[in-house]
């Protein structure tokens, strides 16, 4: 029998998703297939649940970010949305979760972990503003700026 202190990342992971399946929970066969596609391949899969640290975490976190996802034929490449590498994070979380209540761990190493926003032309340093009513009458007043300059 396999002492508390080596149950695997993985097995507690398969033990947990058959849990789930047996709750009833929604959603299963596709946090099955989340967990074949994108927790399944991280690095720390076979390690103890023990050994696992945030930087472990943190280092899947960011090859999920590079990972470019499953896409038709006939489109273009592109990276995981953000919403797909939450869903494998919360997952991964769950069986951490799991890990504490069985007592094989005192902490989450996921609880230490804050994943970064990713940065797009929406994240400008300067956000737009509207002009204030009083700026707004300056430009009309302005014999300087012509009719077609203030449209």
């Amino acid at each position: 029998m396999t002492s508390p202190s080596e149950v695997t990342f993985r097995a507690l992971a398969e033990d947990v998703l058959r849990l789930r399946d047996e709750q009833g929970v929604r959603g299963i066969q596709r946090e099955y297939s989340r967990f074949h596609v994108h927790i399944e391949p991280a690095e720390f899969i076979d390690r103890p649940v023990a050994e696992i640290a945030p930087r472990d975490i943190r280092a899947w976190l960011r090859a999920m970010a590079q990972k470019n996802a499953v896409v038709h034929p006939n489109k273009l490449a592109r990276k995981l949305h953000r919403s797909t590498i939450n869903r494998a994070f919360s997952l991964v979380s769950v069986v951490f979760t799991e890990a504490v209540e069985r007592e094989l761990i005192e902490m989450s190493p996921c609880l230490s972990v804050k994943q970064k926003k990713k940065v797009d032309e929406s994240d400008t340093v300067e956000k737009w503003s509207y002009l204030k009513p009083a700026e707004q009458k300056a430009i009309v007043d302005c014999s300087a700026i012509t009719i077609d300059q203030k449209l």
